[in-house]
């Protein structure tokens, strides 16, 4: 079996011994509308995500947060309009909210299309803990179901280039190591 690139670190032939398929089922060939993508992204896709690691920061330091724009009867709103109230023809998102709050918000930050994320120096933090990552990677090394060369190749990118990529694989490597030793998970 080859290995798609964005999966090289992760053993597949183990996953296939054991009846499980990593790639995606084929698609039956219908065209997804954005509702549906929009639908798929909202009950399954990153809003669950982003809406627990929200909760959990905000938990985390006694804080009390909303999400304003999320509520049932907006979401609702959403769903019912038309394509291209939500997406124009020239790709813009949002195109119904940034329509109204023309004359409430700038119109320096209406016209922006590049979202600004919060972004954390993960490939910093890492090489700054190296004789923790080098350590811990020993761990990480018997894993049947992680290719170790390829997370180690990761870990050097991080390491000379600081790789935000090689940060994401090393990270959630280290952390399945650690989760496994802690709940005493045999990988056999």
């Amino acid at each position: 079996m080859r290995k798609a690139p964005a999966e090289r670190w992760i053993e597949p032939n183990w996953f296939r011994d054991r009846g499980v398929d990593l790639h995606a089922p084929p698609r039956s060939g219908a065209r997804a509308t954005l509702g549906t993508v929009l639908l798929q992204a909202v009950e399954a896709g990153s809003l669950p995500a982003l809406l627990r690691f929200q909760d959990r920061n905000a938990m985390a330091s006694s804080v009390e947060n909303r999400v304003p724009f999320l509520t049932p009867a907006l979401a609702e709103l959403a769903f019912s309009l038309p394509e291209e109230y939500l997406l124009t023809v020239d790709g813009s998102r949002k195109a119904v909210f940034r329509r109204a709050m023309e004359g409430i918000v700038p119109t320096s930050i209406l016209e922006r299309h590049r979202k600004i994320g919060f972004s954390t120096p993960a490939p910093d933090w890492l090489a700054s803990l190296e004789d923790w990552v080098e350590h811990r990677l020993l761990a990480v090394e018997p894993l049947p179901f992680l290719d170790y060369q390829e997370v180690r190749r990761h870990w050097e990118s991080v390491r000379s280039e600081r790789s935000f990529a090689g940060a994401f694989v090393v990270f959630r490597c280290l952390s399945l190591a650690n989760w496994m030793e802690r709940y005493g998970v045999d990988a056999s």
